[in-house]
């Protein structure tokens, strides 16, 4: 995964990321598990380039509210 740099005019991150095509292979529950872990990476990324830049954001609430999305996305459709 590659998270880019802060587009000031835009107020915003792009973050990309790179599936194997045996991604496609792997169980719903895995796939969804690996997908929560790379946002949650994407995340802690921001947060570091909030810091990095100075700009102030509650990055500790919004990665809770993330965790717990990917909490309920993965418990209610796990296999």
């Amino acid at each position: 995964m590659k998270v880019g740099a802060f587009n000031a005019k835009q107020k915003a991150f792009y973050a990309d990321l790179y599936l194997h095509r045996d991604f496609a292979e792997l169980p719903v529950a895995e796939q969804r598990a690996f997908l929560g872990k790379q946002l949650l990476a994407a995340v802690d990324a921001l947060a570091v380039k909030l810091k990095k830049r100075k700009l102030s954001y509650d990055i500790a609430s919004f990665r809770s509210h993330v965790e717990l999305a990917i909490q309920g996305w993965t418990d209610d459709h796990s296999e």
